[in-house]
């Protein structure tokens, strides 16, 4: 009788466990989804320092210069605001935009 109990309780942990999960997971999702509606689409930055993105020869494939400004997009799948090679900004968890290094948002 006492190894019943204990495979009951180990079954009855094991279902509270799974619902827990199951309950973190869609609400998670339910928040996602929330901010996935308020996010912007497109973002205007100005770079604060100069980059210059190099392929394997040293050449300069991309280079921005400090005080330039422009409007990035939002590429759906990442949540980056991409700007040909470099990544100026991105959306964390929350819905909260994430600039990096040497951009801000005007």
């Amino acid at each position: 009788m006492e190894r019943f109990n204990i495979m009951l309780n180990g079954c009855l942990f094991l279902i509270v466990f799974l619902v827990l999960i199951i309950t973190i997971y869609h609400f998670t999702l339910f928040i996602v989804k929330r901010n996935m509606n308020k996010m912007k689409k497109e973002i205007k930055v100005e770079v604060t320092k100069d980059s210059y993105i190099y392929n394997n020869k040293g050449e300069v494939i991309q280079g921005l210069k400090e005080g330039e400004q422009f409007v990035v997009k939002l590429n759906n799948d990442t949540w980056k605001f991409i700007c040909g090679e470099i990544v100026v900004a991105e959306y964390n968890y929350f819905g909260k935009i994430k600039m990096h290094d040497g951009f801000k948002l005007i």
